[in-house]
């Protein structure tokens, strides 16, 4: 599955792109947002979780399943952003709930 996955990424996002995530390391920046864009736009995909707040920091999070098994996550705390391709677990978005509660202290 993971060759599969690879493939796929590696049309819609690129060689290096595609090795990062792949080998579980995140995104940053500028290249963590046009890697969910092209995923939401040119790939069949559900939103799992989405939520947003700004007061004194700025959070915002998105799980969007991609592929099967696999979900995009992305980040944004403050002024750091980050993606990572992640095999989905029901910890896996408690955690990604959790570290948004803390950056929005709900």
């Amino acid at each position: 599955m993971v060759d599969k996955v690879f493939v796929i990424l590696k049309e819609l996002v690129g060689e290096k792109n595609s090795r990062e995530l792949i080998r579980g390391k995140p995104l940053s920046g500028n290249r963590a947002w046009i890697v969910l864009d092209k995923l939401l736009s040119k790939r069949r995909s559900s939103v799992l979780y989405e939520d947003e707040e700004i007061n004194d920091n700025e959070c915002y999070v998105i799980v969007v399943r991609v592929f099967g098994d696999y979900v995009y996550v992305l980040s944004k705390f403050n002024n750091r952003s980050r993606g990572y391709l992640l095999k989905i677990t029901d910890e896996l978005i408690d955690r990604v709930i959790e570290d948004f509660k803390k950056c929005s202290n709900r």
